[in-house]
């Protein structure tokens, strides 16, 4: 199977309404229901639509309301997305959620911070911030470097040099699906059902 590049993810910078300040998690070989258990008791589910995830995750922005998280499930993995969230790059609940697996979370603020967290089987093997890319940390912050390479996009060089192109968003998207083989598309987010759940922030 080729590598994706990040080429393939050139589409996302005409996206701004999903990534401007995002929070996406693959989690494969696992059902929402999983993940679900996995999470800080919710204080509420429903089944949704990507619209109402959106509305319901920045209706509860800055009034200390739970965090919004949506849960999809696409071949035989769970894609967590969250508008304006950050549960995805939480050790304390990512890494037991990767017990037995790997999940890979791709993260921006929206406020020019952005992170990269690659857990595997309880730890996290890399973390990153895709505009720093040269500088890793984790278990094994070299693990991913050779397909960093193949993917492009990622400025590895020191970091005296200037890229001449920034391209380190569409490369980290990249990234997510050469370590899980799952690609993401508007329409996967768009046209998906989720599973809406609120996840109270004073549990974690």
């Amino acid at each position: 199977m080729s590598v994706p590049t990040y080429r393939d993810y050139a589409w996302t910078r005409d996206r701004p309404d999903l990534f401007e300040a995002f929070c996406l998690s693959i989690i494969p070989n696992v059902t929402a229901e999983q993940v679900l258990a996995a999470l800080p008791t919710p204080a509420s589910t429903l089944i949704g639509t990507y619209s109402d995830l959106d509305e319901r995750a920045f209706d509860n922005v800055g009034r200390g309301a739970p965090d919004v998280v949506g849960l999809l499930e696409y071949k035989s993995s769970v894609v967590m997305f969250e508008p304006n969230g950050v549960l995805g790059i939480n050790p304390t609940i990512m890494q037991p959620l990767s017990s037995g697996r790997e999940i890979v979370c791709n993260y921006s603020g929206g406020h020019g911070v952005s992170h990269f967290y690659w857990f595997v089987d309880g730890d996290v093997r890399t973390s990153f911030e895709p505009l720093f890319a040269h500088s890793r940390e984790g278990t094994e912050p070299d693990a991913l470097l050779p397909l960093m390479s193949e993917i492009g996009g990622f400025h590895l060089d020191s970091p005296e040099t200037e890229p001449d192109e920034y391209l380190d968003d569409e490369a980290t998207f990249a990234l997510c699906e050469a370590v899980t083989g799952i690609r993401v598309t508007d329409t996967l987010l768009l046209e998906s059902t989720y599973v809406l759940a609120d996840i109270p922030t004073s549990e974690i």
